[in-house]
Order: C-alpha cells, then sequence, then structure tokens
C-alpha cells in the first residue's frame, strides 16, 4: 500500500467518527417542545430539547427534522445524517464539499481494499448530499453553495461504486447527476475547469450529449487565463495563486484522461514545469497568493506530480510528489492535518480565511491523495530529484526565484486582488543550515474573508508606514517595475503616498538588498519602518540585536544581517499570527515622522550565513 493511500486511511478514520448517525429519532412532545436524543459525533449521547415546529432546526449542531407526529409521540429525520460534522465549526458545514469529498475518499478506499465498511461511508454521505443539495443546505447556512466542487466528486464517487449499487440507489445517484446545478457566475480558472470537468464526466458517465460543448465552454475561460509560461492565473490579471494554478493543471489531467487531448497534454506539461521552481528544498511550496501553506494545495500537487510521472514527462516527478508528502507529513496530528501547515493550534486558526473548515479541507486532501495514488504505477528505482536551474525568471507572471547552495527566495511583482500578492517583500527566503526565514506575506483582511485576522498589513519584509488611516505596505497596488536577471533584480512599486524601489543581489552565499522610498507627496507618519522583518518564533532565536548587525540562529547554524551605515535600532514588535504560525517583527522605525514630496530615505543591508 503507498504511502498516500496510508495517509488517506487515517484521514478517513478521523472524518468517519465525525460522521453524523442517520436513524431515525424518536421524541415526545410535552409543553410544545419536543424532548429527545441524539447521538451526537463528539458529545455521545445527548439529551436535547427543542420547540415543536414543521421545520428543519438544529439542536446541538446537528440538524433534524420533523417527519410525523401523533399525539405526544414525534419521529425526527435526522437532516445532516451522513454529513461530516465539524468540531471547530460545531456544525456540520454543508454547503461546503466534506460530504462529497468523504464520499469519494470512501469509494477509492473501498475499490482499493473491498471492505463494505468503506461502501456504507460512501452510500450515506452521498445520500446527505442528495437531501440536502436541492436547497442547498439552507436554512443551515446562507454560504454559497459550492456545487462544482460537489459535482466532480458526486461524479467519480459514482463511477467507482455503479457496480456495487442496488437498482434503486443507481436510479437515484443518476438522478441526483443530472439535477445537479453549477456556479457559472463564478469565473475564477479553477471553477471553471472544475465545471469543465464534470461536465465531461457526466458526459462520459450518461451519454449526456449536451454536456460536451458545456465541457469546451468552460475550457475557454481556462484558456484566457494561461500565460504563455503555462502559468494558470486564478483571477486573469488580478490574482495568481501557486495554489490554485496547480489544482487547474490536476484538473486538466483528469479531463484528458477522459478524452485525451494533446493540447489538454500540452498544458498539463507546461503547468507542471512551471510549478517546479517554487519548491524549496524542504518541499515547501505554497507561499504565492491566496492558499498560503493550506493543505489543499498539498493534495492537488502531489497528484499532479504523479500525473506527471505517468505521463513520462519527467522520470524524477513522483520523487518529487514524495517530497512534497514528506513535508507535509512534518505537520500531521494524529490522523488529521492542521488545515494551514504550521504549528498553532487548530482552534486558533492561523492563516485561515473565514470560508475555512477543517474537516472540509481534510477530506479534499484525503480524496486528492487517494486519487494520486491511483495513478502511481511501479518504478524500477527511485529516480532523484532534478535540481533546477538556480536562477529561473518568468517574464510573463514576473517572478523570479533564485535557488543557490545556501539560500532560495522567490519575487514576485506583484497583483491587486489580494493583499497576499504584494511585490518588493520575498514571498520566499530559505537558508541552508537556518531553514525558512521569512514566507507568506500579507493574509487574509478584514475586508477579505478575514473578519478576524489581525496585523497581517505589517507581514511584509520591506518598509511599511501608518498614517491616520492604517497601515500601508506594498500591496493592492500598481507594479511599476520588475527587471530580473541572473545575479540581480530591480522592484519598484507604488503605494500612493511613496515610491518604494529594492535593488537586490544574489552572490553564491549571501544577498544584499539596497532600499530606497521616495515620497511622492508631503507626508506624516505615525509610524514609518524602513526595515520590517517577521520571522517565525519557533523556528528562529534572535542571537544579536544591534544597530549594525541583527545575527538569527536556526536549525543548527546562523544567519547575520549587517546594516551599512544606518544608527536607527532594531526592535522587536508585535506578534502577528500568519500562515508559518506565530511571527514577531524586527523593524527600524520612526515614530512621528514626516517627509516633503520629493525626498528620500535608503537603507542597505546584506545577509549572509554566519557561526
Amino acid at each position: 500500500m503507498s504511502q498516500y493511500l496510508e495517509i488517506a486511511k487515517g484521514i478517513h478514520s478521523w472524518l468517519h467518527s465525525l460522521q453524523v448517525a442517520d436513524e431515525p429519532v424518536h421524541a415526545q412532545v410535552a409543553d410544545n417542545h419536543f424532548d429527545f436524543k441524539i447521538s451526537h459525533p463528539v458529545d455521545g449521547e445527548i439529551t436535547a430539547r427543542h420547540p415543536v415546529t414543521e421545520s428543519v432546526f438544529s439542536s446541538n449542531g446537528i440538524a433534524l427534522r420533523p417527519i410525523s407526529q401523533s399525539g405526544r409521540n414525534a419521529t425526527l429525520a435526522v437532516h445532516d445524517g451522513g454529513g461530516i460534522y465539524d468540531p471547530l465549526d460545531g456544525r456540520v458545514p454543508g454547503e461546503h464539499y466534506g460530504a462529497s469529498h468523504f464520499a469519494l475518499l470512501s469509494a477509492i478506499l473501498f475499490a482499493e481494499t473491498h471492505e463494505p465498511n468503506y461502501l456504507d461511508c460512501a452510500r450515506r454521505a452521498i445520500d446527505f448530499h442528495l437531501r440536502t443539495s436541492p436547497s442547498e443546505y439552507r436554512p443551515m447556512s446562507e454560504w454559497m453553495y459550492h456545487w462544482d466542487f460537489q459535482n466532480y466528486a458526486f461524479c467519480l464517487t459514482y463511477r467507482l461504486l455503479q457496480e456495487h449499487l442496488s437498482a434503486e440507489d443507481r436510479m437515484r445517484w443518476q438522478q441526483g447527476l443530472k439535477n445537479w446545478k453549477t456556479n457559472h457566475r463564478n469565473k475564477l480558472t479553477n471553477w471553471a475547469a472544475m465545471r469543465a470537468w464534470a461536465f465531461a464526466e457526466r458526459r462520459d458517465l450518461l451519454g449526456t450529449i449536451l454536456d460536451s460543448p458545456k465541457v469546451d465552454w468552460n475550457l475557454r475561460y481556462v484558456a484566457k487565463a494561461r500565460s504563455s509560461d503555462g502559468c494558470f492565473d486564478d483571477n486573469h490579471n488580478l490574482s495568481r495563486p501557486i495554489q490554485y494554478h496547480i489544482f487547474t493543471v490536476a484538473i486538466l489531467h483528469r479531463i484528458h484522461l477522459l478524452r485525451p487531448d494533446a493540447r489538454l497534454k500540452r498544458w498539463v506539461a507546461d503547468g507542471i514545469e512551471y510549478f517546479l521552481p517554487f519548491v524549496d528544498p524542504d518541499g515547501d511550496f505554497n507561499y504565492l497568493g491566496r492558499g498560503h501553506e493550506q493543505i489543499f494545495g498539498y493534495g492537488a500537487a502531489i497528484y499532479a506530480l504523479e500525473a506527471g510521472q505517468q505521463e513520462n514527462l519527467d522520470p524524477s516527478l513522483g520523487s518529487l510528489a514524495g517530497k512534497l508528502c514528506d513535508y507535509l507529513m512534518q505537520f500531521q496530528r494524529g490522523d488529521h492535518f492542521p488545515l494551514v501547515l504550521n504549528d498553532r493550534q487548530d482552534e486558533e486558526r492561523a492563516g485561515w480565511y473565514d470560508y475555512h473548515h477543517l474537516t472540509v479541507y481534510n477530506a479534499f486532501l484525503g480524496a486528492w491523495l487517494g486519487l494520486a495514488h491511483l495513478l502511481r504505477t511501479p518504478r524500477q528505482a527511485k529516480q532523484p530529484v532534478v535540481p533546477v536551474k538556480s536562477t529561473w525568471i518568468s517574464e510573463p507572471t514576473q517572478t523570479a526565484i533564485y535557488s543557490k547552495p545556501e539560500y532560495f527566495a522567490a519575487f514576485y511583482g506583484g497583483l491587486p486582488e489580494y493583499l497576499c500578492e504584494g511585490g518588493i517583500t520575498p514571498h520566499h527566503l530559505w537558508w541552508k543550515d537556518v531553514g525558512c526565514i521569512f514566507s507568506c506575506p500579507g493574509g487574509p483582511t478584514p475586508d477579505r474573508f478575514g473578519k478576524n485576522s489581525y496585523g497581517n498589513e505589517r507581514n511584509f519584509f520591506a518598509p511599511i508606514a501608518k498614517n491616520g488611516v492604517g497601515w500601508i505596505a506594498p500591496a493592492n497596488g500598481t507594479r511599476s517595475e520588475f527587471l530580473p536577471d541572473d545575479d540581480a533584480l530591480t522592484m519598484t512599486y507604488d503605494c500612493g503616498l511613496y515610491t518604494l524601489t529594492r535593488k537586490v543581489r544574489f552572490a553564491e552565499d549571501a544577498i544584499a538588498f539596497e532600499d530606497e522610498v521616495e515620497f511622492l507627496r508631503d507626508v506624516k507618519f505615525e509610524e514609518f519602518r524602513l526595515f520590517n522583518l517577521p520571522i517565525e518564533t519557533n523556528k528562529l532565536r534572535v542571537q544579536t540585536l544591534s544597530p549594525e548587525k541583527v545575527q538569527l540562529s536556526g536549525r543548527g547554524s546562523c544567519l547575520a544581517i549587517e546594516f551599512q551605515g544606518d544608527v536607527l535600532p532594531v526592535e522587536q514588535l508585535e506578534f502577528i499570527e500568519s500562515a508559518k504560525g506565530q511571527v514577531q517583527t524586527l523593524a527600524k522605525r520612526l515614530l512621528d515622522f514626516s517627509a516633503n514630496a520629493g525626498d528620500k530615505r535608503r537603507i542597505s543591508y546584506r545577509m549572509t550565513a554566519s557561526e
């Protein structure tokens, strides 16, 4: 059994323990209330009471529905039966895709083991989907119903289990497949790709001829988002997260399996080639754009690399997939994984967006690891991972990655939609024998899926400032220059009140930074930070802190940051809960700072390993 399937089995075990029982509940009616006991997936048997109603209602996070009443006796159906209860949410997030991906995971495990328990789990999960999807899980939730995720998972589950269903169940499932809706108003690339895939699956399974042009129509959206270097923007020229790029590539491979197509095969090959330079020496890649360190991206990436191996694109891709899996395994918690790969407790939701659910993303991860397992073929010998070239530059996507024996540094020009896609700052900086120095800039914000987030405007390795409105960071703005070559990179970023210019020089064992801030108008700031570096508090320790030098210790070695001619002290300031866990900013700052239009401030410093 492959490592992927072993991990998937563990995730399934955890999710199965949270699957809601679906046996009808007997209730007594007294004082215009239902009195009853329910079997709760976390709290065991619970005595509960609820006012008599004819509608669906929730008790202790479990949705119930009255189906009959005679005198003082009533019967309640478990509306959430077969769904997956989320212990952090205290409810079943039925508008999302946890149950459908749990069904798919169950179907994969049944296909591999023939254990009847997995077939039962899948049936119950699909029953939940068929029961709750017509109402889009209302009134239990007002969030958007995730049809496009549900549809492909339902199709694949049916494909794997159709021969093991009764004639009645087969008809019910087929009718559910015919009656689905889609999120057609959502034009994000990965959603269009999912729609194309689901239509292709349904066309193949049920012979629905009208689905063929729907596949092609949605692939047009995907094509529009594709750059000449193989990258898929998720929102064309607005957002370019690496996670959704590789998920789109994985989906395109699934479509190619159904209807072989030279164009799709080329898109998959180019998309994998674009992805490869993002993987750092530890196996970490998910640091650019919305999706920072989410297990969603690791499930999709492992599948895509195994797909590339199957398509004979590169004999080392399977080994690279294993490297990503090894990185993922460092964060395993019993049988499940943190939604965002860091050391914070699940309850803290560090780096999470408002639409995140722990069980949903674990079900997704388990299902895609299961699909990756199904792709694996016997290999004569483990092929070593082929290193990418030391400097990788993509002009169409304004990305530059410098991979040297001593360090790994990824930079990006920036796009405006999300705080996590800023410019100037490194998006990932890793040093040999020290570890990750900085990664995953920005994050969710109160106005963009982060109602409980705090401090992410300061989560940048770049100059930042605060005025009466709030913090100003090199994000959500306009990049004006991104000029990389093999050993240097020049970037400018218009932050509105000022322009940032950063020049970076890359030696074999050192990186030198020169930052210049030019003020575009007369300004007054409550606080101005010419140097700002958030570091992981559990991975790095500050050994030296002076105006001239910062020394950080990590895995067994040290990194020195030496400043040239700047006399401001380096201070240890606020803590931020980022996608990397808790970080603390090191900064050189000025309080109550004023500048005139045309004024400039400069700072230079050099990073190198030290004893």
